[in-house]
Parts: C-alpha cells; sequence; structure tokens
C-alpha cells in the first residue's frame, strides 16, 4: 500500500472556467451542458426580461434561444467583483446568417452579465442589453414584432401565446 499513487483530487473549476464553459456550450446550442454547469440547488436569473428561480424555466428559455440564429457570442473584459463576476457579453446576432441581424438592424448587440458561483457551480446570471443600445434594441423588436403582426397573423398570435402556458417546448418557440 505505501507505494500505490493516491489520484489527485479533481480541481473545482474557477468561475472564468465556468464561464468560458457556458460560453462554449451555448454558442453551441448545447442546452443540456449549459445545465450542467448551474448550481441544483439555488439557480436564478433574470436575462433579457426573463426570470425565475428554477432550471426547469432556465431550460424553457435556453431551448428558446439555442434554435434561433447562429451565435458566436463572447463574454469578455469580465471583473471580478466579490463573489460575483460581470463581464461583457457581445452578441453576434448577425454571424453567418445575415437575415437575422437585418431583422433587427444590429450586426452586434451587447449585454452586461452578472454571474453568481457556489460550489464550483453558476448559481445565478443576471443581465441585460448595456444602457446604449437598449432603447435602439427595444424599438429594433417592437417593429420586428408589429412587422410579424402584419404579414404573417396566424404565427404571431400563436407565438405571442406562449406566455400562457399552452407552449409545451421552448425550441418550438424559437423555431
Amino acid at each position: 500500500l505505501g507505494c500505490a499513487t493516491v489520484p489527485e483530487p479533481e480541481p473545482t473549476p474557477g468561475p472564468m472556467d465556468l464561464i468560458k464553459a457556458f460560453e462554449s456550450a451555448w454558442n453551441q446550442g448545447e442546452v443540456d451542458a449549459e445545465l450542467d454547469l448551474l448550481s441544483e440547488e439555488v439557480f436564478e436569473y433574470d436575462l433579457w426580461g426573463h426570470d425565475g428561480t428554477d432550471r426547469k424555466g432556465f431550460r424553457y428559455i435556453l431551448d428558446e434561444w439555442a434554435v434561433g440564429c447562429p451565435r458566436h457570442d463572447t463574454f469578455r473584459d469580465c471583473q471580478s467583483e466579490g463573489e460575483e463576476v460581470v463581464c461583457i457579453m457581445d452578441r453576434y446576432v448577425g454571424d453567418g446568417d445575415p437575415k437575422c441581424s437585418e431583422a433587427l438592424g444590429f450586426d452586434e448587440v451587447q449585454s452586461d452579465i452578472r454571474f453568481l458561483f457556489e460550489d464550483g457551480k453558476i448559481r445565478g446570471m443576471f443581465g441585460d442589453v448595456v444602457d446604449e443600445q437598449k432603447a435602439p434594441f427595444e424599438a429594433a423588436s417592437a417593429k420586428l414584432w408589429a412587422w410579424a403582426a402584419e404579414h404573417r397573423p396566424e404565427m404571431f398570435r400563436e407565438l405571442a401565446s406562449y406566455s400562457t402556458g399552452t407552449w409545451r417546448s421552448g425550441r418550438r418557440v424559437g423555431e
């Protein structure tokens, strides 16, 4: 027994490791991999107008976002603030799919994202479009919804009703 090697314990991933792993899974639309990085005990989020305190609700949102436009997003300029890390997220809306950026009139949207961590997992994510882009982004989104209501009324009514609980899949909403 004296000659046996003791395996080294796996190091607990640090906050930046978790953020980069989340970024990678996010860009690949790997919802299960994203969820594996989140705390199972306590998880809360408030991102771009979607908020909640459970992984099931967050899965719905991640599923919806996974089937949207291609993503090549980055979390950059991350700064530790106590037990939190705040990053700028560059969302490249039109990367690989110009119809997405044409629809909103943006090639890139930036957000401030605050991450909370606990026991080697992400325990919370909070963020929104940066202040200087918020009003133009909301105006572009309203214009897109107005176009959809006029030109695709049946699809618009069905999509607008997803919050009533008739939708069973975030992927279906995203599609």
